[in-house]
């Protein structure tokens, strides 16, 4: 889906490199890339209710949960995609600082330097994606899943020890 997204952006940017203004093409470029990434973070949220709800639901065939999935993303679309977005805009917060500290602090013959800073930069970012799929957990839970039936207790039987 990606690489068909890209190809249709960079067909338009082509187009518009034969036009006379020459901002244009790096105007459609940025557009096109934000729609892009808006575009393949509704799918991402798409799977990840798809796949909460075949785990929650013990569904044995993913169908169902897909098309649940679809059903939930097209009548939710906009608090999802803005929880997901905020946390992929700190996710890409994290990259930068984990680059720059790369960068400012770690000199280039550290070898064991430059495996800590990029392996905490990689699981803040794994923590990052984790984040994202508790939110779609939470919004079914919330949203979508089915109430909990609550048992009432039962009256309390007297014993017969009781009533002497």
């Amino acid at each position: 889906m990606a690489g068909i997204l890209f190809g249709i952006q960079a067909g338009v940017v082509n187009a518009a490199d034969h036009t006379s203004h020459e901002r244009l093409p790096v105007i459609l470029q940025l557009v096109g890339t934000a729609v892009i990434f808006l575009i393949l973070t509704a799918i991402r949220i798409w799977f990840d209710l798809a796949q909460t709800d075949a785990v929650l639901r013990d569904q044995k065939a993913v169908r169902k949960s897909v098309a649940a999935g679809f059903r939930a993303i097209r009548a939710n679309l906009g608090s999802l995609l803005g929880s997901y977005v905020v946390i992929a805009l700190a996710a890409a917060a994290v990259l930068v600082a984990g680059i720059l500290l790369w960068h400012a602090i770690v000199p280039p013959s550290s070898v064991l330097g430059a495996f800590l800073i990029s392996q905490a930069t990689l699981f803040l970012l794994l923590a990052m994606r984790f984040w994202q799929r508790a939110t779609a957990v939470g919004f079914y839970v919330r949203h979508l899943a089915a109430p909990a039936v609550e048992v009432q207790p039962s009256a309390v039987m007297a014993s017969p020890l009781s009533s002497q």
